[in-house]
């Protein structure tokens, strides 16, 4: 009986063993997905350690870039540069403008600067009417103009051709002091506008009779983008009429 015994737990151990073997492969598999998964982890949480470490360092470069974006802006927005007008209306036409004044230089320049900062116009293209003319201006000079001029508004067509000549009584630049600005507003009778393109000028020629009606004497005035020393008229808007003029009414 012993000897059976014996081998009865022989057989055991062996069949034990066997079992064992055929679950240790399982073992090995179960391991190795755990390892995988492990380091897939780990990459996963490398790639979002690298991504905040990235915007840690691009962050500052996108607020400088941000700032740099927002300096050129605004350097842009204020550099003197041509006149700005705003032209609304069809028949019924209302312009605003800016300008910027010329530069000094190195050296003061001796004498009046007389400079316009802004500019309205409001009138009826389609029938005679009452224009409505606000200006801004500033003397930058020095000194104040020694002989009063008369300041005229004027309005030429297409080629240059003279439609309207009006004097502005209550521009008096004489009476404007190195750096003070006045603002003055006219009222005039417009006539209607045909069809075509027309630029509106300030004239102000000499005081003396004679020189009048030379260019080369007339005042020019101290902006970017205005005075035209041919014509000796200073530029302070276009505008065009589409449609042709109406009924000629005028007002009372």
């Amino acid at each position: 009986m012993g000897k059976l015994t014996e081998v009865a737990e022989a057989k055991s151990t062996k069949t034990g063993c066997r079992a064992n073997c055929q679950m240790c492969p399982l073992k090995k598999q179960e391991i190795f997905d755990g390892s995988v998964r492990l380091l897939k982890a780990r990459l996963v949480l490398g790639n979002l350690l690298l991504t905040v470490i990235t915007l840690c360092a691009i962050a500052p470069m996108l607020s400088l870039t941000a700032v740099a974006r927002t300096n050129l802006k605004s350097a842009l927005q204020q550099a003197p540069g041509a006149p700005q007008c705003d032209v609304k209306g069809d028949t019924e036409i209302s312009i605003t403008c800016d300008y910027s004044p010329a530069p000094n230089g190195a050296a003061q320049i001796a004498g009046p600067r007389i400079a316009v900062n802004h500019a309205s116009f409001f009138f009826d293209t389609g029938q005679d009417s009452h224009m409505k003319i606000g200006l801004t201006i500033t003397n930058r000079g020095p000194d104040a103009i020694s002989a009063a001029r008369i300041v005229y508004i004027a309005i030429d067509g297409d080629g240059g051709k003279n439609y309207l000549r009006r004097p502005l009584p209550h521009v008096d630049l004489s009476k404007i002091a190195p750096e003070q600005t006045i603002a003055y507003s006219e009222t005039l009778l417009s006539p209607a506008f045909p069809r075509g393109t027309y630029t509106i000028h300030l004239w102000i020629p000499s005081s003396e009779p004679s020189l009048k009606f030379d260019p080369a004497h007339n005042l020019l005035l101290n902006n970017i983008g205005v005075a035209d020393s041919v014509t000796g008229l200073n530029t302070l808007a276009t505008f065009t009429v589409l449609a042709s003029s109406g009924h000629k009414k005028h007002p009372h």
